[in-house]
């Protein structure tokens, strides 16, 4: 009958200390590729530069008012910046903060450029896109192989190229997997590098 009863008081105990934690739904600051798994921290350099800078990055591709909007701390800039002063990538994961705006990605290949990818489930504001009609603007048409969990995933790329007043251009790209006729199976990317 003890034995029982301890038993019970046992599973009790246990149930009601079980808590269910949530997921932020603002968007979050990452040192590893979870957004985008293709991405290998082997390839990446470090390199250096203030949030500041981060921030003037992210406005200039008027992303950074996006990221405001769905209540992300300007905290994560500090995460970001040691991300990549220590691996050469960060990230920001805003999947479940409910805007536009479906992750970020900073990287750098050779140590002297970011690279800044943000993705779209949708194709991107005007603001983002610098105003360009896509549909009435020419293009260039790719395809690529990424790795992703040992398995090669074939993509096919449409890409537009936006001149910028200063620095590199802008990129908008839409990616589409091998299975075309899935609709769930396409995001969009603004792309740009940027040299601190």
């Amino acid at each position: 009958m003890i034995c029982k009863f301890i038993l019970l008081l046992i599973s009790v105990l246990f149930l009601f200390s079980c808590r269910t934690v949530q997921p932020p739904s603002q968007p979050v600051a990452g040192l590893y590729p979870t957004v985008d798994i293709s991405r290998r921290l082997e390839d990446m350099k470090t390199l250096s530069c203030s949030e500041e800078q981060l921030r003037v990055a992210l406005q200039s591709i008027r992303i950074w008012d996006f990221l405001l909007v769905a209540g992300m701390k300007e905290e994560e800039l500090s995460l970001v910046r040691r991300g990549l002063a220590e691996r050469g990538y960060a990230e920001i994961d805003s999947r479940r903060a409910g805007g536009p705006l479906h992750w970020i990605i900073f990287a750098s290949g050779d140590g002297k450029k970011l690279e800044i990818s943000a993705a779209f489930l949708q194709t991107p504001p005007p603001s983002c896109r610098q105003g360009i009609m896509l549909e009435k603007t020419p293009h260039r048409q790719e395809s690529r192989t990424i790795q992703r969990n040992r398995k090669v995933e074939y993509q096919y790329l449409n890409i537009w190229q936006c001149p910028m007043k200063d620095g590199s251009p802008l990129e908008i790209w839409k990616i589409t997997g091998q299975n075309r006729s899935r609709s769930d199976n396409t995001h969009w990317e603004i792309r740009r590098n940027f040299v601190f």
